[in-house]
């Protein structure tokens, strides 16, 4: 689970309360603590948590050729996004 500071951080970010690199310094933290508790129980593969994405699915579904993304409620705005392509930019 992410923490709730980094979901209201995501939101201000879209609201333009916060700049990007605030965010950004705010996920290295986090970051940095949950790859630091995994392993400190010993976990032998750690993970970043993805906490630099919105929402982990959203990514792997909109690399699909003809897929298209409708922005709603979780970003105040009804847009349409269109994926022609075998790839995209990161």
């Amino acid at each position: 689970m992410r923490p709730a500071e980094l979901h209201e951080a995501r939101a201000k970010a879209k609201r333009g309360e916060m700049s990007a690199e605030a965010l950004r310094a705010l996920q290295d933290k986090h970051i940095r603590e949950v790859v630091a508790k995994q392993e400190s129980i010993g976990m032998q593969a750690v993970t970043d948590g993805e906490f630099r994405r919105d929402w982990w699915h959203i990514d792997f579904i909109h690399g699909f050729d003809g897929v298209e993304l409708a922005a709603g409620d979780a970003y105040g705005e009804r847009e349409v996004q269109e994926h022609r392509g075998a790839s995209r930019p990161s």
